[in-house]
């Protein structure tokens, strides 16, 4: 099925490992519950059902709705996921259902055009015209990077069909700090009448000693006071083992001045600490106490997928790590006994690096943007290959 060339590669890229197919846990399906108050129990509400292709990326995810009164579940949205010889994400499109034709009707679609460096460079989207059965332009978002300012700009342009020309919408300037970690996301729009951008929003991230990141604060321009205002900020909580154990969403309250509480997720694990399920719960300010809203149970199961074995003979230090898996972006790996200087490198399962940093101390993250699917992490020190280890990734 792989010809020579491609193994070949991955021998070179990964020492003595050769490519073999192996199982591993893939997320199956998640079912989505609302709280009775009245009765105290758990209504189904939605569940999605994923399918993978044979290196591990989703290919398909199944929306369905619960019909109690036929006590079952019924198809009502499908998202579908194309991907290129690199086995980078090059289409999606979302379809719904429709029950008297008993055909998947297209509702939108996203695609996705890569640079020479396989960096995200266009994303388009279209919506699906019934009438004329043809894809309509909706925007496109031009990913612009500066690595000499440790930056990226993503412009947004919208579609005035009426006019059959592009206009510019809104741009999002990312700045990302030494450990390439995202910091802020500025938020501007274009304003016609003055020819420039007018910025509005603006998001900070910050980050624990681990790397983790503990709050997201979302501000917002105030023209009066000429200054930005508190909106919104969302608080993160971790577990010894560095998983995530909640996120508690907080508005700000002009009037006391003081954050007040919206909501919040709980998180639990499995004994191999794969994501059991997430409580979504809502603050009730009368009671001054949480109330149950929604629960996501998350259903795992063993699959085989081709994946390079990680059984290697050259390991020439007594590397340890400590590593959520499945990993989720943002989630700090702590290794023992690393060597100063030393390598690592995340592949794919087509052998392609999607990333590589140099590490200096024992706790690295990450990029948070990763796709969902099975990776390769990988320690290098002088030529020689000190660590390797399969990977799970969940993707934002």
């Amino acid at each position: 099925m792989f010809r020579t060339p491609l193994i070949c590669m991955l021998l070179l890229l990964l020492g003595s490992s050769l490519f073999a197919q192996s199982s591993e846990k893939a997320l199956m399906a998640t079912q989505r519950y609302l709280y009775n108050a009245a009765d105290s129990v758990w209504d189904a509400l939605r569940q999605n059902r994923y399918f993978y292709n044979e290196y591990g990326r989703d290919t398909a995810m199944y929306d369905d709705v619960w019909k109690a009164e036929k006590e079952d579940w019924d198809l009502e949205f499908k998202h579908t996921r194309a991907y290129n010889e690199q086995q980078l994400l090059k289409e999606r499109i979302r379809w719904k259902y429709d029950p008297d034709s008993l055909i998947w009707i297209p509702d939108g679609k996203l695609v996705f055009q890569y640079n020479a460096a396989n960096k995200l460079y266009i994303l388009t989207r279209t919506l699906w015209n019934q009438t004329t059965e043809e894809w309509d332009l909706s925007y496109e978002d031009t990913y612009q990077y500066f690595s000499e300012q440790n930056q990226r700009d993503v412009i947004r342009r919208v579609w005035i069909a009426g006019e059959e020309r592009w206009k510019l919408y809104s741009s999002d300037v990312a700045k990302y700090n030494e450990d390439d970690k995202l910091e802020t996301i500025a938020t501007r729009f274009w304003v016609d009448s003055l020819g420039t951008w007018d910025f509005r929003y603006l998001k900070r991230h910050y980050y624990n000693e681990e790397g983790q990141i503990e709050l997201f604060q979302s501000n917002i321009w105030s023209e009066e006071r000429q200054e930005w205002r508190h909106s919104f900020q969302q608080r993160y909580d971790y577990f010894s083992n560095g998983s995530l154990a909640q996120t508690i969403v907080q508005s700000w309250d002009e009037d006391i001045n003081e954050w007040e509480y919206l909501n919040r997720q709980k998180y639990s694990y499995d004994s191999l600490d794969y994501r059991k399920s997430v409580l979504y719960q809502i603050w009730d300010a009368p009671t001054n106490n949480w109330r149950n809203h929604t629960r996501t149970d998350y259903l795992w199961e063993e699959k085989s997928f081709f994946i390079v074995n990680t059984s290697v003979d050259n390991l020439v230090e007594d590397i340890s790590c400590i590593l959520p898996n499945p990993y989720e972006g943002g989630n700090p790996i702590t290794c023992e006994n690393i060597s100063p200087s030393s390598v690592w490198q995340l592949y794919d399962l087509m052998g392609r690096l999607v990333w590589q940093k140099e590490v200096n101390n024992k706790v690295f993250v990450l990029p948070e943007q990763l796709q969902t699917g099975l990776y390769i992490l990988q320690g290098m020190n002088a030529g020689r290959v000190i660590y390797q280890q399969k990977l799970s990734v969940v993707g934002k």
